[in-house]
């Protein structure tokens, strides 16, 4: 039945197995047989490249297995499952292609949490807790900063910029190839990924990956990125790096005619972006280029800790700010507004710049004056600054 049907074995990427990833992450959720084909399968890659040999015959793969086909194609399905294969097949169905994909680590492993919940369910608590341990120990002191030199920086080419573009086509394919639906992508969400792409410099996988996650079941049954759920991850991702170069080159969307002036839908929405895609600390840092002072740090902790601000909006503050007082962070006039932006009920993005907005600023001699009778007292501030 199985003697005209022949398969090769594709690893796009050169990768070494890591052992302990499929012992301590894989094996307890799809079990050691699907382990064993899965590292059949990569000697047998192996082999073809050595041997130059593309197309093997099938059913001596069985026998070397001692698998039956019901049982091989079983232990496939588990590992197509967890993302360790994929398979494809041509039109006639006579010849197959397997795809054998990297082990993830530990903590990309489990911000999936459906393997999360999978490995957590088969172990028991005590010993995820010991793979935490193990897996999380192992990396260095959050305190430390990458200084590794950035690759724009070292080379500055013209050319790149022009043929920097993020490939949504490879995209879609991906995507669809793991999940076997097709899955939306409106304008406002490719935009959200052009930023991301553009400013931090990350690869398709990092951004197949926040996608992934985001993927949500509209009213009308369909699949599509939810774009809000998807700025979390993007979120999630930059902040949990400690990449110091990664906040020198991020471009920040900053327009100072947004307070006192009518823009576009589209460049508010880029604006407020790059307020929700940083906390406080790494968006402050974006616009001053340096390392922040322990007042500054002290004072967006305060924002935070004190008046229970988000960053989202602390960071609108502080480019409002950053406008009335020269350039610098000051103290004073931060806290009179986080007090006004509490007792007023001023808790969402919109609803604060829409309040900024209606108190008619006015641009003057290159700094804004608020104009009206009924100024908060932290409009105020700025008079004493």
């Amino acid at each position: 039945m199985f003697q005209n049907i022949i398969f090769s074995i594709v690893k796009k990427y050169d990768f070494t197995i890591n052992y302990k990833s499929l012992h301590d992450l894989y094996s307890p959720i799809i079990g050691d047989q699907a382990i064993a084909l899965y590292i059949v399968l990569n000697n047998e890659a192996d082999k073809h490249l050595q041997i130059g040999t593309k197309y093997s015959n099938i059913e001596s793969l069985h026998k070397q297995l001692n698998l039956t086909y019901d049982s091989f194609l079983q232990l496939r399905s588990k590992l197509e499952a967890l993302q360790l294969l994929r398979t494809y097949v041509d039109g006639n169905k006579t010849t197959y292609c397997f795809e054998l994909i990297e082990p993830l680590s530990f903590v990309k492993f489990i911000d999936n949490q459906k393997f999360r919940h999978l490995l957590y369910k088969k172990i028991g608590r005590t010993n995820y807790e010991r793979l935490e341990y193990l897996h999380l120990n192992n990396h260095l002191p959050k305190s430390f900063l990458n200084v590794s030199a950035n690759f724009d920086l070292i080379f500055k080419d013209s050319e790149l910029e022009r043929i920097y573009e993020f490939n949504f086509n490879d995209l879609y394919k991906s995507i669809s190839i793991k999940t076997h639906q097709v899955v939306l992508l409106n304008d406002q969400v490719k935009d959200l990924i052009n930023f991301f792409f553009n400013s931090y410099n990350l690869t398709l996988s990092e951004i197949e990956h926040c996608v992934y996650n985001s993927i949500i079941q509209n009213e009308n049954k369909q699949f599509e990125v939810d774009y809000n759920l998807l700025q979390i991850n993007f979120k999630k991702y930059i902040d949990e790096s400690n990449n110091i170069n990664i906040f020198k080159q991020t471009k920040v969307n900053r327009n100072a005619k947004m307070f006192y002036e009518n823009l576009s839908d589209e460049e508010l929405l880029r604006i407020f972006t790059s307020y929700k895609s940083l906390n406080s600390e790494h968006y402050y840092f974006s616009i001053k280029k340096t390392s922040l002072t322990d007042e500054e740090l002290k004072i967006i902790n305060t924002l935070r800790n004190v008046y229970h601000l988000n960053d989202t909006l602390i960071n609108l503050m502080i480019d409002f700010s950053l406008n009335k007082t020269n350039g610098n962070l000051n103290s004073r006039y931060l806290y009179k507004m986080a007090k006004t932006v509490n007792g007023a009920n001023l808790l969402t993005l919109n609803s604060l710049y829409n309040y900024l907005s209606s108190k008619k600023l006015t641009k003057n001699n290159n700094t804004l004056e608020l104009t009206g009778d009924d100024n908060p007292d932290w409009f105020s501030v700025f008079n004493d600054y």
